[in-house]
């Protein structure tokens, strides 16, 4: 390679490693940009938002809660040093913008005690979601309209039973459904929505989740989540 060569070559190098560096920076700034202290704003505008969520697959109670200026999808807050958030009279880990804590074995009840910059302190209790578990179903044909069954009580008011598919040889090939009609105990998964979906072995997700907006909160509100995931199984599709 000749001088002018080896030039153009280290021109373009250094030209991608400085887009490198300003990709790297965008993303650090715009992360960092979308979390907020939460003695910055009026305390009475954090929302709250708590989840108890039991998985079966793994036989652990998972704690998690969030906090967010005025509304569920405002600006995640990073609570300030003079604020605590604590689930069983445990404190809970800042992961990302959730604080959460993770116990084993199923644990039928979570008191959430936050007290924010002010001295405020609030208290909610919450258990995971009713019991839920995938019947054991062998084969489900393509062709023809199915109606999936659960183990566990039929869908009470404000709850939603959610149930996945997924292939087994390719975890990126996925069909959902969902159903939020109380009283229902089955889900129904028509030909024209597994149409494309692989005639193979899907794992079978299941679970049980109910939302109450009521609690004590702050005037902007906040959502108690409770959530049940029932054990994994596997059907054939065909």
């Amino acid at each position: 390679m000749n001088i002018i060569g080896q030039i153009i070559l280290l021109f373009v190098s250094k030209v991608l490693f400085m887009k490198k560096i300003l990709s790297f920076l965008f993303v650090a700034v715009a992360l960092i940009s979308c979390k907020k202290n939460s003695a910055k704003i009026d305390q009475r505008e954090i929302y709250q938002k708590y989840t108890v969520s039991y998985d079966s697959n793994t036989n652990q109670t998972t704690f998690v809660a969030n906090f967010n200026e005025l509304k569920e999808s405002g600006k995640s807050l990073v609570l300030s040093d003079n604020s605590s958030i604590t689930v069983n009279g445990n404190n809970m880990t800042r992961t990302g913008s959730n604080y959460k804590l993770t116990s084993s074995g199923f644990i039928t009840t979570g008191t959430f005690v936050f007290i924010d910059n002010d001295g405020n302190t609030f208290t909610n209790t919450a258990s995971p979601a009713e019991y839920i578990a995938n019947e054991y179903e062998d084969w489900i044909n393509n062709n023809y309209t199915n109606y999936w069954t659960w183990q566990g009580g039929a869908i009470a008011p404000n709850e939603i039973i959610n149930l996945r598919f997924v292939n087994t040889l390719d975890a990126s090939q996925t069909i959902s459904y969902f159903e939020n009609t109380v009283g229902q105990t089955s889900l129904t998964m028509t030909a024209y929505s597994m149409n494309g979906f692989p005639e193979n072995e899907a794992r079978a997700e299941i679970d049980r989740e109910k939302q109450i907006a009521t609690g004590d909160f702050n005037i902007v509100g906040g959502k108690i989540i409770s959530q049940y995931k029932g054990l994994d199984t596997y059907v054939q599709f065909y």
